[in-house]
């Protein structure tokens, strides 16, 4: 597919509505892809023989480091666009000049797609949703890996030199899959906060946030008080929910979130307002010494432990330190899908159908577990929303065929990554993601590096910082040490 300016053109609304849905990909994404991409010409369809269809898939590098011998890094783009940043601002360009490393980042084939040509289906596509995402799988993503690390090796005499895949969350994924699935490619993987285990209702995640805010370490400074007041308090916001009198209270006690009292009174509002909390509890996000009111655990955990008020009170004062300005309640929830008005349209829903065909991973408050938000609202149970509800109606994918799937492709992924070696897992103890990771060794020479205390999703992938948790500076240099004894070995 070559571009031109009218079909750029045409391209623009599509790039625009992708780039507000929120993003879930590690270090290394930018909203705007830089001018200096280079592309590789990667086929469309791996597995289907006589197959001809390319595209031009955008990749970085950096080898301004590199030493005739040195290791090869691979970083694996994620859930958005990819930018030069990718090769020259994350923990591993930290460590180029130590190994006399060269690195590459390259596009996901679905999630990239920054210009018509990079695109593995024609953006003018008028068939059915699902055709224009067949091409949207793990297998196929392992297989772009693959080929363009054999492409460079024989290009640039390369073969020499062990490659080493790098990725965080979904990326993360694909590095422990590509190195059991490619083990004649790549040497070795690094796979940060990579939830490996699909699961359909995944309950665990909000078990995790809810014991975060317990947790009393160095970034952390949350409290069992706090965890408590937190949870006492949405207990009572699910109460008063149930009445005209209590949804008028909430009404006067949370005026940014809720216009009217009346408007509590459609189950879709209810769930905007309380299902994934009252205010926004950041895990999977946090950043130590942020800037804010209520702006992470510490900050929040200031306020509801501190006894000035009922816990609903100090859950009031919390959502009206971070909502000063106006309430985004979709936009700052860590659940995926579960907000309303947040399912992207379904040509753009491209982590949704990964969801719907191979991960699950829907995030719910179930009755009965520890999650400390309003429960029973963002549930499976539920009768007014079923949390993969745009499975069927965008992709016409039953929850029965999408739990098989779920299934089929964790039995397969297990099986192969408990036959591999030589890949490291690395995990946060605040991050919900941690849950469905792999936390002690899978196989032999599969360590871990867990918990790192306190840390949010990838912390540890950014470049290196004065502010950076202990833990945190702990973790790269694990990993760095870990690479190394296996990049000595061979």
């Amino acid at each position: 597919m070559r571009s031109s300016l009218a079909a750029i053109a045409v391209l623009l609304p599509f790039i625009t509505a992708r780039l507000a849905q929120k993003r879930r990909g590690a270090f290394g994404f930018d909203d705007e892809a830089l001018s200096d991409a280079e592309y590789f010409e990667q086929k469309v369809d791996h597995f289907t023989p006589g197959s001809t269809a390319y595209f031009a898939q955008a990749y970085y590098t950096n080898e301004e480091h590199f030493k005739a011998g040195g290791p090869v890094f691979l970083y694996i783009g994620g859930e958005g666009p990819l930018s030069s940043k990718s090769v020259t601002r994350n923990f591993i360009v930290d460590w180029l000049p130590s190994v006399g490393g060269l690195l590459y980042s390259l596009e996901h084939r679905y999630y990239g797609c920054h210009n018509v040509s990079s695109c593995p289906y024609d953006v003018h596509f008028n068939g059915t949703v699902n055709e224009q995402m067949q091409y949207l799988t793990t297998e196929q993503a392992l297989a772009d890996l693959a080929a363009f690390a054999t492409a460079k090796k024989k290009l640039y005499k390369l073969e020499g030199c062990p490659w080493v895949l790098i990725g965080g969350s979904y990326p993360g994924m694909l590095a422990a899959f590509g190195r059991a699935r490619y083990p004649e490619v790549f040497a070795c993987a690094v796979a940060s906060s990579a939830p490996v285990h699909g699961i359909l209702d995944y309950q665990a995640f909000e078990e995790v946030v809810s014991r975060g805010y317990a947790m009393n370490v160095e970034g952390v400074r949350g409290s069992p008080a706090c965890a408590k007041a937190i949870d006492d308090g949405h207990v009572e916001v699910g109460e008063l929910l149930k009445t005209a009198a209590g949804r008028a209270k909430l009404t006067e006690l949370f005026p940014k979130q809720v216009p009217r009292a009346s408007w509590l009174e459609d189950p879709t509002n209810q769930r905007t307002f309380a299902g994934c909390g009252v205010a926004s509890f950041p895990a999977q996000a946090n950043h130590p010494g942020c800037a804010g009111g209520a702006c992470g655990v510490t900050e929040i955990c200031e306020i509801m432990a501190s006894g000035k008020g009922t816990p609903l009170e100090l859950l009031a004062k919390v959502a009206a330190a971070q909502y000063g300005g106006g309430a985004d309640m979709t936009g700052t929830c860590e659940m995926d899908w579960e907000m309303p008005g947040d399912v992207p349209p379904a040509r753009l829903n491209y982590w949704g159908w990964q969801c719907c065909t191979e991960y699950g991973f829907y995030q719910t408050c179930e009755e009965g577990t520890e999650c400390f938000y309003t429960r029973g609202i963002v549930s499976f149970t539920s009768p007014d929303h079923a949390p993969d509800g745009y499975c069927q109606s965008q992709f016409g994918i039953a929850r029965a065929d999408s739990q098989q799937k779920i299934i089929a492709r964790e039995a397969r992924w297990t099986s192969l990554v408990g036959n591999a070696s030589k890949i490291l897992w690395v995990n946060g103890d605040l991050d919900p993601w941690h849950a469905r990771s792999n936390l002690a060794p899978p196989a032999a020479d599969q360590p871990v590096i867990w918990p790192v205390e306190g840390a949010s999703h990838c912390a540890w992938m950014a470049p290196a910082s004065e502010a950076d948790q202990q833990s945190v500076q702990h973790a790269r240099a694990a990993i760095y040490k870990q690479l190394s004894e296996w990049l000595r070995r061979g």
